[in-house]
């Protein structure tokens, strides 16, 4: 049980408030940070360069708070006007009228500027402004969508940190198996601070899933499951509330999200269905906490090897987690777990992300149908055998196979996205 600390301060890490889809917030950040220094009046020219999959992420999702304004510039410009960086990514919640209209004229005169970043982290946003007095400012965030790395002022470094985050966090002790006896052992009296980033995901989770399904929100996905549903059908209602909440987040919503591995629909997707389900079977507190922190941590566990953007959509292994939190309620033993995991990541772990859009809704239903599916199939004890295609000799050397695909075999269509959406 040596490792339950190293556990506790990756999932610390990796679970985070979150208001808007998290690239254009990261652009945010960097802005909001960078202005901090010499304000926001007599801006010569903002510079804002992305990484290709930054770039793709933030091209056309709409920014809360911001009536309907999406993009970069509008993301860095709001970042200017009126964000706070001591929020960290709930950097906008406080924009107003005020902050919308100085956004407006920035970027109508054409001072912020889209650059794209080559030979860079695959998750790299950096903010450049320049002043008429000839003063300069420059923000990097890399690594994760709120890890500052650098910060120049007038061409001077005055803060650098060399290391990326998983030199700071051994994110080697995370396995199934270690995951397992982590959530079957752990004490939530003396582990606090998890119990309540797990209760919070509770609240702001299911908050922005009943919006979703409340109002009008993007294409309406998760309304439009609901209606083809009946009230005895669990699984269907559970992706409903899933694809409702992804709905509201990628139009504007201004509700915050519990986010994971640096992702809100990731996050939504592998904790409305747990929270969903257990709430339908009347499953205690305790039960669904271990649950929540299995399908948490899973996901992490997944997303390490494939990296926090790819041309992968994440959303597959979130919901293949919330399928293992599910069976971990059930009561499936770790051989069917693992079933759960191969099971869904090799049948539609073919779906790539092209950007942040409404159409995140859409998956996510989809990636939750198959992983139900394989969760009844898991129970069953029936699973691709080895060499099945990608299917490794276990749950483990699948996981690997997947992120070799999405990390380095897929760079090129993720290239190739980003030409598509930036004709």
């Amino acid at each position: 049980m040596e490792y339950f600390e190293k556990i506790e301060r990756i999932l610390l890490k990796e679970m985070n408030l979150a208001l808007g889809c998290t690239e254009p917030i990261a652009i945010a950040l960097s802005s909001a940070k960078a202005v901090s220094y010499f304000g926001k009046n007599n801006i010569k020219v903002v510079n804002v360069y992305c990484s290709g999959s930054v770039l793709k992420n933030a091209h056309s999702v709409k920014v809360p708070n911001a009536k309907e304004r999406c993009g970069i510039k509008y993301a860095s410009a709001l970042g200017i006007s009126g964000g706070k960086s001591e929020y960290n990514l709930e950097v906008l919640k406080n924009i107003n009228d005020e902050d919308i209209v100085f956004a407006d004229k920035l970027v109508e005169e054409n001072k912020i500027l889209v650059n794209y970043a080559e030979n860079v982290d695959n998750l790299f946003v950096q903010t450049s402004i320049e002043y008429l007095d000839g003063k300069k400012v420059s923000v990097v965030i890399s690594s994760m969508h709120d890890h500052i790395s650098l910060i120049k002022i007038n061409d001077e470094v005055i803060f650098e940190d060399k290391l990326g985050v998983s030199d700071k966090f051994d994110y080697s002790i995370l396995s199934i198996q270690n995951i397992y006896e982590f959530v079957n052992k752990i004490d939530f009296n003396k582990y606090r601070l998890i119990d309540e980033k797990i209760q919070k995901s509770i609240e702001v989770n299911v908050k922005i899933a009943e919006e979703g399904i409340k109002n009008q929100w993007g294409l309406n996905v998760g309304k439009s499951i609901q209606k083809l549903c009946n009230n005895d059908d669990i699984f269907s209602n559970a992706k409903a509330l899933a694809a409702a909440g992804s709905d509201a987040r990628m139009s504007g919503c201004s509700l915050p999200v519990m986010i994971n591995s640096g992702s809100g629909n990731q996050g939504i997707t592998l904790s409305i269905p747990v929270i969903y389900y257990s709430k339908r079977k009347n499953i205690d507190n305790d039960k669904l906490k271990r649950a929540l922190l299995f399908s948490n941590l899973i996901s992490i566990h997944q997303k390490q090897h494939i990296g926090k953007l790819s041309a992968f959509c994440g959303v597959v292994c979130s919901a293949a987690s919330a399928a293992c939190g599910i069976g971990y309620i059930h009561g499936l033993n770790y051989n069917q777990i693992e079933m759960i995991i191969i099971n869904t990541l090799v049948s539609c772990g073919g779906m790539f992300c092209d950007g942040a859009t409404p159409s995140c809704a859409l998956k996510i239903s989809t990636a939750l149908d198959c992983a139900f599916t394989s969760l009844e199939l898991a129970s069953n004890n029936m699973v691709f055998k080895s060499n099945e295609g990608i299917v490794g000799i276990n749950a483990e050397t699948t996981i690997d196979n997947i992120g070799i695909l999405a990390s380095k075999e897929m760079k090129n269509v993720d290239d190739c996205i980003l030409k598509t959406i930036s004709k």
